[in-house]
């Protein structure tokens, strides 16, 4: 009997990708690619069970590759591929091939265009030598960077201590 076994790119999509595979299909006793078998079958369903696409692809010498376009309207959400032979149908052990993969929905998404975004900056205060001394005059470097890693123009800052007002 034929075992199949899909060598997915990735677990997580998102909607407007292809899932991409290449399936092995081998004998189960000897291990050896199973020649028999040219019809592969490679079925989406969700999270309940339901199918939700199932296409047809040709095996030879116990190899297939392919493709399966993610349906656009598919909600985010957990799902399972699973690839299968008319062959396997004859018995009782399931021998089929299952993958649990991730789909995430872009639609779904609120996007927000940059110039709604707050910007956020990571302020670093680095002394001279490492550390601060108490009770004397301290040389300090201060880097800010935005979001992105990139440097801030334009900014003025002030360092105060614990114990007053004044810089």
């Amino acid at each position: 009997r034929e075992v199949i076994h899909l060598h997915l790119n990735k677990t997580t999509y998102t909607s407007d990708e292809e899932i991409w595979f290449k399936a092995y299909i081998v004998d189960n006793l000897d291990k050896k690619p199973f020649d028999t078998t040219t019809n592969l079958y490679v079925t989406l369903y969700d999270q309940n069970g339901l199918k939700i696409e199932e296409k047809l692809y040709y095996a030879s010498r116990g190899f297939a590759d392919g493709n399966f376009k993610i349906p656009e309207n598919l909600q985010s959400g957990n799902y399972t591929l699973m690839a299968s032979t008319a062959h396997q149908e004859n018995f009782l052990e399931d021998e089929k091939f299952y993958q649990k993969i991730f789909v995430k929905n872009l639609s779904e998404e609120k996007l927000i265009p940059d110039t709604e975004l707050e910007p956020q900056f990571d302020i670093q205060i680095l002394p001279e030598g490492g550390h601060l001394v108490e009770s004397i005059s301290n040389i300090c470097g201060v880097k800010i960077v935005d979001i992105k890693g990139s440097g801030v123009k334009n900014v003025s800052c002030q360092l105060f201590s614990s114990s007053s007002k004044k810089p």
